[in-house]
């Protein structure tokens, strides 16, 4: 009983985990986009990308910081210099008397304490702190944005792709049971080959648009699955309705944007600030700079190397420098006019931007309102290839119509359900570009 008790354990264990695999790959475009921002490659890096940014300007920001700095040196003299003096001194006059000064071993032990006084360029820097800062955020907030646009457009091709092999299969089945009694007619005598081999050649090309479709829904799904950062080789299930994405889009009533308040707007006006810090930092190095700085140690001499037991003298001292910037051969002038241009050029950028996004507004506006005019025609043609396919249907039930008037009513209905999909993907992207620039992604 016990053996059994263990192996039912372990039987639940794992139906529990392959559930709660199972459920791990089932994505709604809510949790596609949530996977997404967490595994996306390009958006890991934009992350990165910030979280350097911020190191830098803390780097800037320890500059203004005391350094406190150790040193332990040993020198070894094989051969002492040597010095002559004037033979005076020594009753041998007009003469020089070689003398050599200095000990053969010499060591060394200081700590020197740094700090910095006064800098005109490092209190721009830590002025600028915040506006790098806030240039960095808004990067990765674009870099989301455009994640969710990413996999909301490839989530939204990989369902059509799906649903139109799932209707190409449908109608071939009902295609092949219309293949297979036409085919048994004819065998009675009741109808010319015509009708067989007309029939046949739809079924051919019905088979070869699956085959295609096929295809074109494995690479939507796998450029779903690169997108999203997921593993390559583990399946994937979407679960999403299209449908209610598509009332989303019939009940947006506001199309205004306001056109300072997108991420790409303010990304150029910080961009502006930025370069207006540094225009600030080159004429502020035109200041004098202030440093402090002291120092204590130990020194330490013998004609052997036996520093241990031998006498330490110690030392210390402290001052201030001053550097004075006088004549730097115009240098500074022409980095300053270099930060001027750099300004300009920004601000220039920041209008032909402005432009481009109003430009964009329009666009996205014509475009969803053309793809919502064209939804809507391709969906009244669907109806009407629904009834022709219908009325030749029972034409050729009771025995006055062909299979093959029949057959080619319902590939043109299969033909229009793709084109209706078709609108119906264009719809939605042109909605998602809609929210995209009204900053609701």
């Amino acid at each position: 009983m016990i053996k059994v008790f263990k192996i039912s354990v372990k039987v639940l264990a794992l139906i529990f985990a392959s559930n709660l695999l199972a459920q791990k790959r089932i994505f709604t475009i809510d949790a596609a986009i949530e996977y997404a921002l967490q595994h996306n490659y390009n958006h890991q890096n934009s992350q990165l990308e910030k979280s350097i940014t911020y190191e830098k300007t803390q780097e800037v920001l320890t500059q203004g910081f005391p350094k406190i700095n150790g040193s332990l040196a040993y020198q070894n003299q094989f051969i002492v210099p040597t010095s002559v003096i004037p033979g005076d001194a020594f009753g041998a006059p007009g003469q020089l008397i070689p003398v050599k000064f200095g000990i053969s071993n010499s060591m060394n032990a200081n700590v020197g304490l740094q700090q910095l006084l006064f800098d005109g360029r490092y209190l721009v820097g830590v002025q600028a702190r915040t506006s790098i800062k806030e240039l960095a955020n808004l990067q990765v907030k674009m870099s989301e944005r455009d994640v969710k646009v990413l996999i909301s457009k490839s989530y939204f091709q990989a369902v059509m792709a799906r649903k139109s092999l799932q209707s190409i299969k449908e109608s071939k089945a009902v295609m092949d049971k219309l293949f297979d009694q036409t085919n048994k007619t004819y065998k009675q005598g009741l109808i010319e080959e015509l009708d067989v081999e007309r029939l046949q050649y739809n079924v051919k090309t019905i088979e070869n648009t699956i085959l295609l479709l096929e295809t074109q829904n494995h690479l939507a799904l796998s450029a779903l699955k690169l997108n999203m950062g997921y593993p390559m080789e583990d399946s994937l299930r979407l679960t999403d309705d299209i449908s209610h994405h598509l009332s989303e889009v019939f009940q947006q009533t506001n199309y205004v944007d306001n056109i300072e308040n997108r991420l790409e707007s303010k990304l150029a006006e910080q961009a502006i600030q930025v370069k207006k810090y540094d225009l600030k930092q080159m004429r502020y190095s035109a200041l004098p700079s202030l440093f402090g700085a002291a120092n204590y140690g130990y020194n330490s001499f013998s004609d052997r190397f036996n520093f241990f037991n031998n006498k330490w003298y110690n030392f210390g001292n402290f001052g201030i420098q001053a550097n004075i910037p006088i004549f730097d051969g115009f240098t500074r002038k022409s980095q300053i006019n270099q930060a001027k241009l750099a300004v300009e050029k920004a601000e220039i950028d920041k209008l032909n931007l402005f432009n481009a996004l109003k430009l964009q507004n329009m666009n996205t506006l014509l475009t969803i309102r053309n793809n919502i005019n064209e939804y809507k025609n391709q969906k009244d043609i669907l109806k009407l290839s629904e009834k022709i396919e219908h009325k030749t249907q029972v034409k050729y039930k009771e025995g006055i119509g062909s299979s093959f008037e029949f057959a080619n009513a319902q590939n043109e209905r299969i033909q229009q359900y793709l084109r209706l999909l078709q609108a119906e993907l264009n719809l939605l992207n042109s909605h998602i570009e809609l929210k995209k620039i009204q900053g609701k992604l």
